[in-house]
């Protein structure tokens, strides 16, 4: 708390807009706010000696690889699309009543399913009279679509969000690991408390992971995603992003991309924040395009309780 009764306003804040052409939006301005970090006396905010149309090399934003974020997203979300394979091959001793449709059917089963990760993988819990169920114990080929975590009122498979798609093989969890994964998936997910000894818990191992962001596909090496380290604001950040989503703050938004941007905006939402800065998706009242507006923080936040406080000095600051 300390740091932030001297933190008067984010020290450097950049925003970037993405359009949907995959063209890139300059920053027109880049400002900052300066203060004495010894006294926390407020010094005159210099706009002309910092607007730029262009930012220093030394001075990029620090941000998360793709490896990190896809690592962060997938602990920060609780649920997916699940696809499975729905073709029906022979197969001996089937253990559902309720196979899996001929081939003349549809080749794959979708549809959202809760999941909780352990040991770095998805795992979900599946009844067995699901579809989902057959489909796993005759094809072990499996995918989950995670996206980025949005209010409710929004649907983010409709929006230029960013998402992933895991793909491997969906194993059942082994006996030593099932208590401790049933203690955990209904830690998540309350509600499943009274049905989790009938779930087949299913664990993805993952072979293939690509990140789609707005046209942009990218895959993310498997070395790579082992070796990242989930971001421990982005992981904590449901409770920022349900908060930060509220009236009272979206109203401010607009007036952060105008500032920053020199863009006039409408109808904000905030779908990202990691301990480097935060993400807003706009509409545009120019061309009604939307945009991607990232605004890096001045320093490093090492907590969700810090991230709070640098936004809400930065909205406080449009405010006054």
């Amino acid at each position: 708390l300390e740091i932030f009764r001297l933190f008067i306003g984010m020290l450097r804040v950049v925003c970037r807009a993405r359009l949907l052409s995959s063209s890139f939006f300059s920053p027109k301005a880049v400002g900052v706010w300066q203060r004495n970090v010894y006294t926390g006396e407020n010094l005159q905010y210099n706009e002309e000696a910092h607007l730029r149309d262009q930012v220093d090399s030394e001075q990029e934003e620090m941000h998360l690889s793709t490896a990190e974020r896809v690592k962060s997203l997938m602990e920060l979300r609780i649920s997916g699309t699940l696809s499975s394979m729905a073709i029906k091959m022979k197969t001996e001793g089937s253990k559902q009543e309720d196979p899996a449709p001929s081939s003349g059917g549809a080749p794959l089963w979708a549809s959202v399913m809760p999941y909780i990760v352990h040991d770095s993988k998805p795992v979900f819990g599946v009844f067995p009279t699901e579809r989902h169920c057959a489909n796993l114990f005759l094809h072990e080929k499996a995918s989950l679509v995670v996206y980025s975590l949005t209010p409710s009122i929004h649907n983010p498979a409709k929006l230029p969000l960013p998402r992933m798609n895991l793909s491997g093989l969906a194993k059942s969890v082994s006996e030593s690991d099932l208590e401790d994964i049933q203690k955990k998936f209904t830690e998540v997910h309350p509600r499943a408390e009274e049905f989790v000894d009938d779930y087949n818990f299913f664990s993805l191992h993952l072979e293939e992971i690509v990140y789609y962001n707005q046209g942009e596909v990218t895959p993310v090496e498997m070395e790579d995603f082992h070796a990242a380290e989930a971001d421990p604001v982005s992981v904590q950040s449901r409770t920022l992003l349900a908060r930060f989503n509220m009236p009272q703050y979206l109203s401010a938004f607009p007036s952060l991309c105008k500032e920053y941007a020199n863009e006039a905006v409408k109808e904000p939402i905030l779908y990202h924040i990691d301990r480097f800065g935060f993400n807003i998706l706009a509409t545009s009242l120019q061309d009604a395009t939307q945009q991607d507006f990232r605004f890096p923080f001045p320093f490093e936040m090492k907590t969700t309780e810090e991230a709070a406080a640098a936004m809400d000095e930065a909205i406080q600051h449009l405010k006054n």
